[in-house]
């Protein structure tokens, strides 16, 4: 009872202010209804605003724009109160900021932010006592000119000398693929879309990345990428099976390079071997041109050629091949 009266007490201030924001407050927007039906195994959903999903429809831009307008004048009364907590919150942060550094080869690499600015700077040092900073990417600078932006993968081949990125600059988590030379502070040409994870092969010169598909935003694809070429990217592997979703990435040794490929709605789950409560049985194997490592119901890895420098020492090269057939 108590806990109902005190919410109540909370809540009755909020609405005295947004009903006394305006003397005479405009009507509310409302949407038109234009039924979609989907059916789905002999079911059929209707869903009367499906439209609002056309982002290049002007009528969808003109009704978010009213809807702007409208909390606009009803919250307008509001705003030194708005401005007071604003304040208040951003005085509890420490806006000029530096986190905490790590180590990749002979650089230490680390994000900075400052007062002021709305997007972090990513830096580095030399390994070395007094070594100068080195602006790798300052992502207010890319953010000129656009409403948002925001970075995801982030990877400096290992000689140090080129960067590969991906940046979103629409809000819809859809990223592009840029390379920038760290020597020159030059971005190249190169560019791919809808690309999730990125990684360096050890020749410097190659980029393995995925792909997420462009509807359903899985990670389904793998791509090899020469750098400064205008050829097609060459596909490396593509998962049909819409239940598993493809990442790549580095070995901590740095000397192998395996795509992985997990249950797609199990993805934290996976590596403590759950997976097949969501009915994922048995083996998961495929053959491709690389090779595999198969892992049961743990989804499996897909080796790259040892062609781009990622191979292992023959040692551990032969403790692989048994460890599949092991697995097999």
């Amino acid at each position: 009872m108590t806990k109902h009266i005190f919410q109540a007490i909370c809540i009755i201030p909020l609405a005295v202010i947004l009903f006394a924001a305006a003397d005479n407050p405009p009507a509310p927007p409302v949407a038109e209804k234009i039924p979609h039906v989907t059916e789905i195994n002999g079911h059929k959903m209707v869903d009367n605003y499906a439209w609002l999903r056309e982002k290049t429809n002007p009528e969808v831009r003109a009704y978010l724009e009213s809807e702007n307008t409208y909390t606009d004048s009803i919250m307008k009364q509001t705003e030194p109160l708005q401005k007071k907590l604003y304040d208040e919150m951003v005085g509890r942060i420490k806006e000029t900021d530096v986190e905490v550094p790590y180590r990749e080869g002979d650089y230490f690499y680390y994000t900075r932010t400052e007062a002021g600015k709305q997007y972090p700077i990513r830096c580095r040092k030399k390994a070395s006592d007094n070594a100068p900073e080195e602006v790798l990417l300052d992502v207010n600078q890319l953010a000129q000119g656009h409403a948002f932006m925001t970075i995801a993968a982030f990877a400096v081949s290992p000689d140090g000398n080129l960067l590969a990125y991906s940046y979103d600059d629409t809000g819809y988590r859809q990223f592009t693929l840029a390379v920038k030379d760290l020597r020159t502070g030059k971005t190249l040409t190169d560019h791919a879309e809808r690309v999730g994870s990125v990684v360096w092969a050890n020749d410097n010169q190659t980029i393995f990345y995925t792909q997420e598909d462009p509807v359903a935003k899985r990670q389904y694809r793998l791509y090899r990428h020469a750098v400064g070429s205008a050829d097609p990217d060459a596909l490396v592997y593509e998962e049909p099976d819409e239940r598993f979703v493809v990442e790549a990435f580095k070995t901590r040794r740095g000397l192998h390079l395996p795509d992985f490929a997990q249950p797609y709605d199990q993805r934290g789950a996976l590596h403590s071997g759950r997976a097949t409560r969501r009915g994922l049985e048995g083996d998961r194997t495929a053959q491709t041109g690389s090779g595999i490592l198969s892992r049961p119901q743990r989804g499996f890895f897909l080796h790259t050629r040892e062609r781009y420098g990622t191979q292992l020492p023959a040692g551990e090269r032969a403790h692989y091949r048994s460890r599949q057939q092991e697995l097999a």
